[in-house]
C-alpha cells in the first residue's frame, strides 16, 4: 500500500520539469531551462482546471468505478477540486470520494501524508473531525498535470 502512495507521488514527480529547473529532470527531458514551459504561469484559469478535474466523472458514465477505483488518485484530484474552490475537506468526506471503504482510504491518507502529498489538521472548532489539504508541493505537481493534460487536449507538445 505505501508502495502505491510512493509510485503516485513519483508519477506526480515526473510532472515537475513544468514548475522547476533541476539539471537532472532536464537532461531526462531533453530541455533546456530556457525551453520549459512555466505551468504557473500559463496555468490555464481555475474554471478550466476545475473543468479538467471533472473530466474524471465522464469514465462513470461508461465503466463501473469497482473495477477501475484509485483511491489515491481520486483523494488528490478531489483535493486539487476543493484547494481551487477555497474550500475545506473534511478526512470522512475525502473517504466517500475514494471510492472504497474507509479502512482503506484511510490506509491510503496515511500512506499520502507520510510521503508528503497531502497534510491534516484538527478541526478548530470541534476536535473529533480533521481537515485535510493537499501539500504545497503537491498544489505544484497538480497545476503542472492539469497543464499537461489541457496542452495536450489542445493538440500542443
Amino acid at each position: 500500500m505505501m508502495q502505491e502512495a510512493q509510485q503516485l507521488g513519483a508519477m506526480l514527480e515526473t510532472l515537475q520539469p513544468m514548475t522547476s529547473s533541476g539539471s537532472e529532470r532536464q537532461s531526462a527531458q531533453g530541455l533546456s531551462h530556457n525551453d520549459e514551459p512555466n505551468a504557473l504561469a500559463n496555468a490555464p484559469s481555475k474554471e478550466r482546471m476545475l473543468e479538467l478535474l471533472r473530466i474524471r466523472d465522464i469514465k462513470t458514465r461508461y465503466f463501473s468505478d469497482k473495477l477501475f477505483v484509485d483511491p489515491a488518485w481520486h483523494m488528490l484530484l478531489d483535493l486539487m477540486e476543493n484547494h481551487l474552490q477555497d474550500k475545506q475537506v473534511s478526512v470522512s468526506s475525502l473517504y466517500i470520494v475514494s471510492g472504497v471503504s474507509a479502512a482503506t482510504a484511510s490506509r491510503r491518507l496515511d500512506e499520502m501524508e507520510g510521503v508528503g502529498l497531502v497534510r491534516r489538521w484538527l478541526d478548530p472548532d470541534d476536535g473529533r473531525r480533521q481537515f485535510v489539504a493537499l501539500s504545497d508541493h503537491s498544489i505544484e505537481l497538480m497545476t503542472s498535470y492539469l497543464c499537461a493534460l489541457d496542452q495536450q487536449m489542445q493538440g500542443k507538445p
